[in-house]
């Protein structure tokens, strides 16, 4: 079975955005210090919905957020609210993914 079966969307889309984000030489941290954001805003941003987190990590790429995180908002561009619950769900964390790939072999 190929180990990419198990990857979740959501986690696939995080790491992207990080991705994107260290090749720009920053980090979710440094985003939250030049942003005066409070710690942690910017990464949770990243896997659930968190408007100013997410507005800063667009502004660092030069995108719009729409471009970064469709669910969370319409064909028009505007934020969804109230966001869909699935927005707030977290994704399995990599012990829970790697016992699910085990199980699976």
């Amino acid at each position: 079975m190929s180990r990419s079966a198990v990857i979740d969307p959501r986690i696939e889309q995080a790491e992207s955005i990080r991705g994107r984000l260290r090749i720009a030489g920053w980090s979710c941290r440094r985003i939250d210090l030049e942003y005066d954001l409070n710690r942690g805003s910017a990464s949770l941003a990243i896997l659930r919905a968190h408007e100013p987190g997410e507005r800063a990590i667009a502004d660092v790429l030069g995108v719009e957020p729409s471009s970064l995180w469709p669910a969370r908002y319409d064909e028009e561009g505007m934020r969804l609210s109230p966001q869909p619950a699935a927005n707030y769900d977290r994704p399995p964390t990599h012990a829970q993914r790697r016992k699910a790939l085990e199980a699976r072999s």
